[in-house]
């Protein structure tokens, strides 16, 4: 952006021109200024001396870090500082303390008629609402995430145990003994506990209306001293 002699519209007088610069600044709803090439607040509008809470002439010639960031000297992210060293326009999100937030920064340089730079035109944008939504819509994002995993986790968990059921099954049926089948039965119920994660694991024989335990897998309880809440138990039956 270049600044013309504004006597070219006709604006000849202090007082005219003063009004079209304030006009042309007021007419942005965005806290905007007119910031020099030492850092110096020029100009600013009502937006921006509203969201700061003082007159627009209160902010006139001070420095530009002190009044949005309460400091002694340019912070290192700043737009303006890196526009004063290549001449080119520069955006990024800041947190300006005060004007409250995170905002969208973006500044133009502004040369004079004879190419030099002047400064810069600084437009701060509210973000904070889309900041904190965009933070609502990744904490749900992962929570889905983490119950989809824990979902998958869940049917994997029962599609093995489905597995060792349907093998236990076969194997049972292929004991030649007594003892045969109360060592598989045995083996099969620690299995099914281990990946259920089942503390205790039951397998009854039910015969004639009358439940007895085959075999049973019950966790060490210095295991079970550290765990938090119920333990999970299982128990399986045939006939």
């Amino acid at each position: 952006m270049r600044m013309h002699d504004v006597g070219i519209l006709g604006l000849s007088s202090p007082e005219s021109r003063e009004k079209f610069w304030r006009g042309l600044f007021d007419i942005h709803v965005d806290p905007l200024a007119f910031l020099d090439a030492h850092y110096r607040i020029v100009r600013v509008n009502h937006a921006l001396a509203m969201a700061i809470g003082c007159r627009p002439e209160d902010l006139e010639g001070r420095f530009c870090y002190e009044v949005f960031h309460g400091q002694s000297c340019p912070i290192e992210e700043c737009p303006h500082a890196r526009l004063l060293m290549d001449g080119c326009a520069h955006a990024g999100e800041l947190v300006v303390s005060a004007l409250g937030g995170v905002h969208w920064i973006s500044v133009t340089p502004v040369f004079d008629t004879d190419g030099a730079l002047v400064g810069s035109l600084h437009i701060a944008r509210n973000v904070s609402r889309y900041k904190n939504l965009e933070a609502e819509l990744r904490e749900a994002r992962d929570a889905m995430a983490a119950r989809a995993d824990e979902r998958t986790r869940e049917l994997k968990q029962h599609l093995r145990l489905e597995q060792l059921l349907v093998s236990f099954a076969l194997e049972s049926g292929r004991a030649r003994s007594e003892s045969d089948l109360r060592r598989l039965v045995s083996a099969g119920v620690t299995e099914i506990a281990m990946v259920g994660g089942y503390a205790r694991c039951v397998f009854w024989q039910v015969y004639g209306g009358v439940a007895n335990v085959v075999a049973s897998f019950e966790e060490p309880s210095e295991i079970r001293s550290g765990s938090l809440g119920p333990v999970p138990s299982g128990a399986v039956f045939f006939s």
